[in-house]
């Protein structure tokens, strides 16, 4: 080409590049602005939280909207985003024509899958549904000044840094503001036209990439010495226009328009640069981003860039005051923050499995996919729970919810019920299952005095009997129970050297007064005649003073020991345990058996009821045969670590003997599984628990749980990665963490919510009213006088000889069956079984009433009386003998 003709088109290029820098260079708005758009066709929804998917993926979160994006344009949908602050807190909507919302919205969940929105109850269905923001509505709020963002913009490339918004929310500070961008597809035919126009511009104007201009004439070679630099920087420009409408065409183009605005001018320029400063990069070609201001409070919003176009831009039509962007570059000013700010939560994006093989009878709750509830349930078999079950959580995390949803579950699957029994150390709620059709609950609430109260019974000395199906009464020896009633104490009261020795020597002594050959394992009087609380209050002294202490130590060792002994005979305390008769474990075993302790204030005497529940299960199980891992009944046990505490068992002087039996009680959870009794375990801090009992139970149940040892130590347990371990912290209320045999990982799991189970007409039932209706089923102490309270009612006649069976002289007098306990006192004053006794202490008492005929006391008469009547015509002598034959028993040979 000639040098005329090159000169001749460097001028035409000189001037289509000072028109286009003419239009980039442009900073203010000509004429005025129309919406040009009904804001009431679209809807917007709000974005509550993001995880940080982009961290696991390595890439930059604009990267992963550019796919939403190109999704989104091959259907020909517009998008929106609203990024608004009120100064305090920002808010950013999603928004599109109503009728595409929900497709926009499942698009970007998509790729970002554990996106949320604001939610709202369903005023006709209660259920949480997103919740809807009328584009006329969000865009009422007006503002006095703003512009328009225009230009490429330039994505930040390190994902692991805060993103570009941040900067905007920083520096404006606490000035309220808003970006609102307003995309729109191009049509692929319109973007592949402009490339082809782009392509031909290029070839007309390539000389310019080989040509220079020198001073000289001459023209060396194809090369000037000088270049026409205005042709030159116009041909790449045009290349740049290629290269990105290349990309469009690959990807998607889009008509975009950037609005921003604030409260007055200064502060819409401040936001202006601040966008600029936040979106500009080396990428930012062919246009450079740059704000474009409304005059002093003429702010206008544009929503169709396509109303205002010119023709700067290589002779194409070109909007004014909006860009034609890639997928790409529109996702780069329409990604959220990216580190956590007020009004939208950045969490880390954690994955828990979702897919459940096991097709078991029992339905737990749905499982969770993406923090939404799916319809794929966790389910096991009911029977798994012979394996046993741990649940965990903070305080108002689910848990006793995920209890009685498990119940509701367990009484109605698998075709067959199976009775429960729940422990409740700390609050009353359980009663709430008779709403959900356990109409026969057994309630027993110790310690209360509401209306229509159970109370418990329990003798901690008295053997559990198991009578089989031919009528055989079968029980563990007396040996075994001693030392299952002495890990009981152990397990409960804290005891120093040598207080457990004594404690131990008490319990041996009283069973031997009641005659039992404990070697031979047979009651030498033969009956089935066992000690009580009171018993062992009054032996303690004597062990003590048999052991040769000296006189301080003995003091100290009686008022330790007798002062724990002591809290379990008065009060209601005394009324539940210082008792002569335990209620059947049959009644309580095959029913549904509630027991409240929350009235108990001594955490140690919760612990020892709860020692003592364990230890009948335990012996009432023994006699049964093995069911073939079938279970045939569950205990649920709240405040684990109440009994089953993490202490270290060790050997040595110092010892703590509760690890011991902290260990031995929990060997039992082991040993009953194949007598079918499930035990499923539930408390709030895990590190209190026996390790034994996290490790040994099957299904594993953790709801949400802050501390990061007990994150560990629960994680560790589950086979739970680092990311799922630190989400612990974050789970919502009644969702948890589930895992058991057939899970390589846990899954989220909503469990069934109990409150919706219960029928309208039981609704409003009160506590006062189901203790009333349940009351029927539960054991009727009244007219038995083995429940009768022991305390203080028994002379020290009565605590030696059994006879009376825990009543008091007065009952002996007055009750039908006063001759069959006559003949059991015969028996204990009898000749020849009265070495067996041990009465040292007793002798000047018992001469006593049958010497003196003025005794003054009235308890003392009738005690008298009692022992004179019943001697008299069981032995059938006159007074004389009997005095002269109590003389010899008691004093000539004495014991």
């Amino acid at each position: 080409m000639r040098r005329n003709e090159i000169e001749k088109l460097c001028m035409v290029a000189s001037s289509h590049y000072d028109c286009m820098n003419a239009e980039m260079a442009r900073r203010e708005v000509d004429g005025n602005i129309c919406l040009s758009f009904d804001m009431s066709k679209c809807c917007y929804l709000q974005i509550s939280e993001i995880s940080k998917l982009w961290e696991l993926k390595e890439k930059p979160l604009w990267t992963m909207f550019s796919e939403a994006l190109v999704t989104l344009h091959s259907m020909s949908l517009p998008v929106s985003f609203l990024f608004r602050s009120d100064g305090k807190k920002i808010c950013v909507y999603l928004g599109t024509l109503t009728k595409y919302v929900e497709f926009i919205k499942d698009t970007f969940l998509g790729v970002l899958p554990q996106m949320k929105f604001l939610m709202e109850k369903d005023e006709y269905t209660g259920k949480e549904k997103e919740k809807p923001f009328e584009g006329k509505v969000l865009f009422s709020k007006t503002w006095s000044d703003g512009g328009f963002l225009l230009g490429n913009p330039t994505g930040t490339e390190d994902f692991t840094i805060s993103g570009q918004l941040e900067r905007v929310i920083h520096g404006m500070g606490a000035n309220p503001w808003e970006v609102c961008v307003f995309a729109s597809p191009v049509s692929k035919e319109n973007t592949i036209n402009r490339y082809r126009d782009w392509t031909e511009i290029a070839t007309a104007n390539s000389i310019f990439s080989e040509v220079s201009y020198t001073d000289g004439e001459a023209i060396e070679s194809t090369s000037f010495k000088k270049s026409y630099m205005h042709s030159a920087h116009y041909y790449e420009k045009i290349m740049e226009f290629c290269d990105k409408m290349k990309e469009c065409v690959a990807v998607g183009e889009w008509d975009v328009v950037v609005n921003f605005a604030s409260t007055s001018y200064q502060h819409a320029r401040l936001l202006g640069g601040l966008l600029s400063s936040a979106y500009f990069g080396e990428e930012s070609v062919p246009v450079p981003v740059h704000a474009v201001m409304h005059k002093s409070g003429q702010y206008k919003m544009l929503i169709d860039s396509r109303s205002y176009t010119h023709k700067f831009y290589g002779e194409i039509d070109y909007p004014t005051y909006g860009s034609r962007l890639s997928s790409y570059e529109t996702a780069i000013y329409m990604t959220p923050p990216v580190v956590d700010t007020a009004g939208i939560t950045i969490k880390d994006h954690v994955e828990f499995d979702v897919n459940r093989d096991v097709q078991g009878d029992t339905s737990l709750g749905r499982i969770l996919e993406n923090g939404d509830v799916t319809n794929n349930h966790y389910r096991i078999n009911l029977d798994e729970l012979n394996r046993h079950c741990l649940i965990i959580g903070l305080t108002g995390s689910g848990k006793t919810n995920t209890i009685k949803s498990l119940i509701h579950s367990a009484a109605n699957s698998g075709g067959q019920k199976r009775p429960f029994m729940v422990i409740e150390p700390a609050k009353k709620e359980y009663w709430e299952l008779y709403k959900l059709g356990f109409d026969k609950l057994r309630i027993y609430s110790v310690g209360s005095n509401e209306p229509f109260s159970s109370r418990l019974c329990i003798n901690p000395f008295e053997r559990v009997v198991y009578v089989d199906e031919q009528g055989n009464r079968k029980s563990v020896s007396i040996q075994t129970h001693i030392d299952f009633v002495f890990a009981a104490f152990k397990a409960s009261f804290i005891m120093y050297t040598p207080m457990p020795y004594i404690l131990e020597k008490a319990i041996y002594s009283i069973y031997e007064d009641c005659g039992w050959d404990i070697s031979n394992n047979v009651n030498t009087r033969g009956a089935e005649i066992y000690p009580t609380i009171e018993d062992l209050y009054f032996k303690i002294p004597e062990i003590i003073e048999e052991m040769g202490y000296d006189t301080r130590m003995s003091h100290d060792l009686n008022g330790s020991l007798q002062a724990r002994i002591n809290s379990l005979r008065i009060g209601s305390k005394g009324a539940t345990l210082n008792v002569q008769k335990s209620f059947p474990m049959k009644h309580l075993l095959e029913g549904n058996t509630i027991v409240e302790l929350e009235d108990i204030g001594d955490d140690d005497v919760r612990s020892f009821i709860i020692s003592l529940l364990l230890m009948r299960i335990l012996e009432y199980r023994r006699q049964q045969e093995d069911c073939h891992h079938q279970v045939r009944h569950v205990l649920f046990f709240e405040e684990a670590h109440r009994l089953l505490k993490n202490i270290q068992s060790s050997t040595g002087e110092n010892a703590d003997p509760r690890g011991a039996a902290v260990e031995f009680f929990c060997n039992l959870l082991a040993e009953l599984r194949s007598k079918g009794q499930g035990f499923v375990v539930a408390d709030q801090i895990p590190s209190k628990l026996a390790p034994d009992l996290i490790k040994n139970t099957n299904l594993k149940i953790v709801h949400r749980t802050v501390s990061e040892e007990e994150r560990k130590l629960m994680g560790g347990a589950m086979n739970m990665t680092e990311l799922q371990t630190e989400a612990l912290s974050t789970l919502k209320q009644g969702v948890a963490a589930m895992y058991s045999e057939g899970d390589y990982r846990p899954k989220l799991v909503k469990p069934h919510y109990a409150g919706a189970l219960v029928p309208d007409h039981l609704r409003n039932l009160s506590r006062e009213e189901v203790l009333r209706r349940t009351s029927v089923s539960c054991v009727n102490i009244n007219g038995d006088p083995g429940y009768i309270m022991l305390t203080d009612k028994r002379c020290a006649i009565c605590r030696a000889c059994k006879g009376c069976i825990g009543l008091t002289p007065e009952d002996v007098l007055t009750t039908e069956i006063q001759r069959t306990n006559f003949i059991r006192l015969a028996r204990v004053l009898n000749p020849d079984t009265v070495k067996t006794c041990v009465v040292d202490n007793l002798d000047r008492h018992v001469l006593n009433f049958i010497k003196d005929n003025n005794v003054a006391a009235p308890e003392n008469r009738v005690v008298r009386s009692c022992l004179m009547a019943a001697l008299l015509r069981i032995w059938n002598l006159n007074s004389q003998e009997l005095r002269e034959k109590i003389e010899r028993i008691y004093i000539r040979e004495k014991i």
